[in-house]
C-alpha cells in the first residue's frame, strides 16, 4: 500500500514539473507576441497620425513644367496630421500615375524649416 502512495507522489511531482515548464514556455511566448503587437500598434498609430492634403490649384498652370526632357511636377501639400515630417522627404513616398517616384525634392514653404503639424510643405 505504501508503494502505491510513493508512485503516485512521484507521478504528481513529475506532472507538476512538466506543468511548470510548459507554463514558463507559454508565458515567454505570450510576452513576445504582446511585445510585437505593441510595436505594431505604435507604428500604426504613427501612420494614422500622419496626413497630407494636396492644396495646389491644378487650374493655375503652375503644377506642370514640361520644358525639353525635364518634366517637373510641383505640388503644394499641407501637413494636417499630428506628426512632424522630415523636410528632406525621407518620410514621404510618392506615387505618380501608379509609379513609385525615387527622384523627389522637398522644400518647406512655411513653418521655420519644419514640416510640422498643420504646416505647408512643397513637394
Amino acid at each position: 500500500m505504501g508503494s502505491v502512495s510513493i508512485s503516485h507522489l512521484i507521478i504528481f511531482v513529475a506532472s507538476l514539473l512538466v506543468a511548470a515548464s510548459v507554463a514558463g514556455t507559454l508565458i515567454t511566448g505570450v510576452e513576445q507576441v504582446s511585445s510585437s503587437v505593441d510595436k505594431q500598434s505604435q507604428e500604426l498609430t504613427r501612420q494614422v497620425d500622419t496626413d497630407l492634403v494636396v492644396i495646389s490649384d491644378p487650374a493655375s498652370g503652375a503644377i506642370y513644367n514640361d520644358s525639353g526632357n525635364d518634366t517637373t511636377i510641383t505640388l503644394l501639400v499641407k501637413n494636417t496630421g499630428r506628426n512632424t515630417l522630415a523636410t528632406d522627404g525621407s518620410d514621404l513616398d510618392v506615387l505618380l500615375d501608379g509609379n513609385y517616384q525615387t527622384e523627389t525634392e522637398t522644400a518647406v514653404v512655411s513653418g521655420g524649416g519644419r514640416a510640422g503639424p498643420r504646416e505647408r510643405s512643397r513637394r
